[in-house]
């Protein structure tokens, strides 16, 4: 069975959408950067948004490109590259886009994208928490303000699916259907 090259005309119009959805979601990212913090590590996470909207409308594939892109260039333009800051933004992110991902078959009957931003938020909180128990601060009284971290991920994770659910709203009323689901 002979497969058809790939379109170029669709691979670069993919190409010139994940760039949109990067560069957007690496303003969010340094945008946030700068807005002070009532605890440390809690941000409202609205690059994620794009993350989660790249990840209904084009899929996993697109979604992780979008979501590793945004942490390295946002990483450098905020001068956190290769700092804690970094590797809990790394962590987090990852997380977020896995769990979001392996639930991502159960929207939209199942689940909104209210629910699986709720989700992302928090498995990017508790992969963060983890990894700084686990490296940087191995001490049982950082489990005592991990339920208010939880807390405020999915306080957060429930503000950025509301924005993730009109994002997807938008795009699928004006935009070209998509061009992967993978």
């Amino acid at each position: 069975m002979v497969v058809a090259p790939p379109d170029p005309i669709h691979a670069t119009e993919r190409q010139v959408r994940l760039a949109w959805f990067a560069a957007l979601a690496i303003a969010i990212h340094a945008v946030e950067a700068l807005i002070p913090s009532p605890l440390p590590g809690v941000k409202l996470g609205l690059a994620n948004a794009v993350t989660l909207v790249v990840l209904l409308l084009h899929g996993p594939r697109d979604a992780f490109v979008v979501t590793v892109v945004r942490i390295l260039i946002g990483a450098l333009l905020i001068g956190t590259f290769l700092g804690p800051g970094f590797f809990l933004s790394l962590a987090g992110g990852l997380a977020a886009w896995a769990v979001m991902a392996a639930a991502r078959p159960l929207w939209p009957g199942l689940l909104s994208p209210l629910g699986l931003s709720v989700l992302g938020a928090a498995a990017h909180i508790s992969a963060q928490v983890g990894l700084v128990y686990a490296v940087l601060l191995p001490n049982p009284g950082l489990l005592h303000i991990a339920p208010v971290l939880v807390a405020s991920a999915v306080a957060t994770g429930i503000a950025t699916g509301l924005v993730a659910t009109r994002l997807v709203a938008i795009f699928q009323e004006v935009a070209a259907p998509p061009l992967s689901t993978s």
